[in-house]
This record gives C-alpha cells, sequence and structure tokens, in this order.
C-alpha cells in the first residue's frame, strides 16, 4: 500500500512539474539585432588624444528588410535592439567606412543577446571599410 501511494504522490509531483514549465517562446516572435560599431584612431596622439572616430557612412540592415544610412556616426555606436524582432530567413548587414586618416573600424551583429558576426578592418592612409554579414 505504501509504495502505491508513494508511487502516486510521485506521479502528482512530475505531473505538477510539466505543468509549470512553460515552452521558450524567443523563436515565435523573431530575434533581437543590435549592431555594435567602433572607430578608433590607430595613432591617438595624431589626434590631439582622441580615441574614438567616426564613421563617415553606416548602413544597417532594419526589421522590414530596409536599410538605415547615416552619414558621420560618432562611435562607439550600439543601435538595433529596440527596433523588433528580424524574421528568421532575414540576411542582416552593417557596413560602416570611415574616410579618416589611420582608423581602425569593428562592426558587430550580436544576436539575441550573443556576439554572433564579427568584422575588424584596419584603415589605410584614409580609407577603411568593415562589414559583418548573417542570415538569421
Amino acid at each position: 500500500m505504501k509504495t502505491k501511494n508513494l508511487l502516486f504522490v510521485l506521479l502528482i509531483f512530475v505531473g505538477a512539474s510539466f505543468l509549470s514549465c512553460s515552452k521558450d517562446d524567443s523563436g515565435d516572435g523573431g530575434t533581437t539585432i543590435n549592431y555594435v560599431v567602433k572607430a578608433t584612431y590607430d595613432n591617438p596622439q595624431d589626434h590631439d588624444g582622441r580615441i574614438d572616430a567616426e564613421v563617415t557612412n553606416l548602413a544597417l540592415t532594419t526589421p522590414s528588410g530596409g536599410n538605415s544610412v547615416s552619414l558621420n556616426s560618432l562611435t562607439p555606436l550600439s543601435i538595433g535592439k529596440d527596433w523588433g524582432p528580424y524574421p528568421a530567413g532575414m540576411t542582416v548587414r552593417v557596413t560602416a567606412e570611415s574616410v579618416l586618416t589611420h582608423v581602425t573600424v569593428t562592426v558587430e551583429i550580436w544576436k539575441n543577446g550573443v556576439l554572433w558576426k564579427e568584422q575588424t578592418a584596419m584603415g589605410t592612409d584614409a580609407y577603411v571599410v568593415a562589414t559583418a554579414t548573417g542570415v538569421i
């Protein structure tokens, strides 16, 4: 009799545990994308000690599939996580260019809070471009 009661209590406990678990809906609402752009002078002494540079051209994929383009953006820059979910199968891209002298540019794509894609490009005398692309 004790075995049946113990089995019954165990069965109730296991059933209650399954009922209290919820399904992870993170994939149902889309993917959160955040773009991070960094541009630094290779030799800050040449620029009055300023470390961060600006990027001359910046293009980011928006959740609708369009591009957000801006000129002369100050860095470091973090944008996109509040734009809404990106659908599965979508290609996302971030491109940052600088026409400043001796600048290193890093672009990152963070997917659901985890670094997913990244590229760093070291500038030459007056031009550098970095692009990161991925399919969700």
